[in-house]
């Protein structure tokens, strides 16, 4: 008949899952949803609205931490289903199962289907993206919305408006004229790319697509939103799925261009001589020369020249058409790895002509083709370049064209990961 405190309860709790599914320590749910008991436990004894104010803040600028996306409609969701699932549904589905009563079991699948129809309700509204900013500006938001709450403070509460001050600072600075951003996309077996200049944004690829979502959606759209951008122009290299299969869900591509336009909606065609210069920036397609070519070897080939760099983006294409670029190809900073690091590209005459720093391949972790094939690997070595890949690294931020001509490499996965995404220390 012991009474153990609350936060024991919660601990016992904890260790009760961990036991039983170790690698739950792994999922955001779990910190989720014990982060909100914890904090029904603080402010429970404040009464009821405190709770019913802070929760939805908290689990707010907590997804906000976990999943780099600010929903503004968060707190006004959970205001409105937290009651619904505590005074509704989960009673009603626990006293219908142990009673058997099917029209008690009826009630809280009613309560589900109401669930469902206010989230999408609220989906359908607009939702203007906040100011990105750092973690620590939500916990200063959280701080402050917290100590907004207690019943004595030693200051003005107006003070406490301070705390929303680091959500006006201004965000990262995007390059300077004649620099250039090129984020290779953690997008699993696929490729996305996005080529930042000063005041312009270019899309190269928008990887894979599947029943219901796309790589483009849970990806892509999110960093557009977090930065405030949308593409002047949207290349995608040819129209396999792994390439173009982001395209339904890109509110908005600018001019649309693509090796294979026929597979590709709205494309037009993606053809040699094609040049554009955005902020001292010289983007120029290499490939392909007409309509000829299917598949891989229409992948459209662009570089992109900045000051004293330059990138090689080539989509898929394989060592034929490699071949057929030799005489008409300069040395490189970055080069794409053709078909995810393929040994149907990446020949040894062609990074030889190329000379590329380091090389960049975007694949699955794990993934079934065994990309990068262990011959590209060694080709590689041999030459000197130092490759990159996406499955190790997550997202990829090369700052190229800097003033001392050295470029910043950023790899996400080491630089902002969790502490599970970090390599161990021997």
């Amino acid at each position: 008949r012991a009474r153990p405190a609350a936060g024991s309860v919660l601990g016992l709790a904890l260790l009760a899952v961990l036991l039983v599914q170790p690698l739950a320590a792994l999922s955001a749910g779990l910190w989720l949803s014990f982060t909100a008991v914890a904090v029904i436990l603080l402010l429970i004894d404040g009464g009821r609205w405190p709770v019913m104010v802070s929760l939805p803040l908290l689990m707010a600028v907590l997804g906000a931490w976990l999943f780099d996306t600010w929903a503004w409609l968060s707190p006004l969701a959970n205001l409105l289903l937290v009651p619904l699932f505590s005074l509704l549904v989960v009673p009603a589905a626990l006293l219908g199962v142990a009673l058997d009563v099917p029209a008690i079991l009826l009630a809280a699948a009613t309560g589900v289907e109401a669930s469902v129809l206010m989230m999408e309700g609220l989906h359908g509204l607009p939702s203007p993206p906040l100011a990105p900013a750092p973690g620590w500006a939500g916990l200063a938001l959280l701080g402050s919305a917290l100590l907004w709450l207690l019943p004595a403070w030693p200051w003005p509460r107006r003070l406490l408006l301070l705390g929303l001050l680091p959500w006006w600072l201004p965000g990262a600075e995007p390059p300077a004229r004649g620099q250039l951003d090129l984020i290779v996309f953690e997008v699993g077996q696929g490729q996305a790319l996005a080529l930042r200049t000063q005041r312009h944004l270019v899309l190269y690829d928008l990887g894979p697509g599947w029943a219901g979502g796309s790589a483009a959606k849970s990806v892509l759209l999110p960093w557009l939103r977090r930065h405030g951008l949308t593409p002047d122009l949207t290349i995608v290299s040819h129209g396999d799925g792994d390439h173009a299969g982001g395209l339904a869900d890109l509110e908005h591509t600018g001019r649309l261009l693509s090796g294979e336009p026929d597979r590709v909606d709205g494309a037009r065609p993606c053809r040699a001589g094609q040049q554009w210069r955005f902020d001292g920036v010289r983007f120029e397609v290499l490939w392909p020369p007409d309509g000829s070519y299917q598949g891989n070897a229409a992948s459209c080939v662009l570089r992109v020249d900045a000051l004293g760099a330059s990138a090689l983006l080539t989509g898929d294409i394989p060592k034929q058409v490699e071949y057929r670029l030799l005489g008409r190809v300069a040395p490189t900073t970055v080069l794409q790895l053709a078909h995810h690091g393929s040994d149907s590209s990446s020949s040894t005459a062609w990074l030889r002509a190329v000379s590329p720093r380091w090389a960049v391949a975007s694949m699955g972790y794990a993934n079934r083709f065994d990309h990068p094939d262990p011959d590209v690997v060694e080709r590689l070595e041999a030459a000197g370049v130092t490759l990159l890949r996406t499955d190790r690294t997550g997202m990829i931020v090369f700052r190229l064209g800097g003033p001392d001509n050295a470029a910043l490499i950023t790899k996400w996965r080491r630089a902002h990961g969790r502490p599970w995404h970090r390599e161990p220390e021997l």
